[in-house]
């Protein structure tokens, strides 16, 4: 009798342990759920503010040509503190390195920028963003999708976000209507323009 009342007590105890246990990996899921949640939440919002204060700019602009009113700053004017805050450090190189390569051996032509990454075209109007949707991410890299509105069409667009200094920054801009990755077309142009002219020398 003794016997099968330790050992009643022996499986009392396992079962609350075992419960415990199956309680605890539910508190760590439910933590792991909340803190993925939380980091989208944060990601999607920090593209929303982007876009808010770059297109704020690019309406802006939109507006006064409409009130065929003068413009003092012109987006491109911009885009240099656009690419320094909100891109990463390598999309800024790249930036700069085409825009030296234009000036020298394409001074007068259209150069690399057929169209602009922002706005993913040439013209714009009531520029605006809307089903931001973060797709995949870890603790310092994420892909962001969601819909460009620009002069009453919508185009998905692909975001590759970096962590940078403790900020998300934009690392890649891609069409994905169209399959543009714009990061991989301007390093394929640094480099087919940097051999090219190293040929002349």
């Amino acid at each position: 009798m003794q016997r099968i009342a330790l050992s009643l007590i022996a499986l009392a105890s396992i079962l609350t342990a075992c419960r415990s246990g199956g309680k605890q990996q539910t508190a760590d899921g439910q933590k792991l759920t909340v803190s993925n949640q939380l980091l989208a939440t944060v990601l999607e919002n920090r593209v929303r503010d982007i876009y808010a204060d770059v297109f704020r700019e690019y309406n802006n602009e939109d507006s006064l040509r409409k009130l065929d009113i003068a413009i003092d700053h012109s987006v491109d004017e911009y885009r240099d503190a656009f690419t320094q805050q909100y891109c990463s450090k390598k999309w800024g190189t790249l930036v700069s390195e085409i825009d030296k390569i234009d000036s020298t051996y394409h001074s007068g032509d259209l150069g690399f920028w057929e169209a602009d990454y922002w706005i993913q075209g040439n013209d714009w109007g009531n520029l605006s963003i809307s089903d931001v949707k973060v797709m995949t991410h870890t603790d310092d890299e994420a892909v962001v999708e969601l819909n460009l509105h620009n002069l009453e069409t919508v185009k998905p667009v692909i975001l590759a976000m970096v962590k940078e200094d403790d900020v998300w920054k934009i690392d890649n801009f891609k069409d994905a209507e169209h399959g543009l990755d714009w990061k991989k077309a301007m390093m394929e142009y640094v480099n087919e323009e940097t051999a090219n002219n190293n040929k002349k020398k």
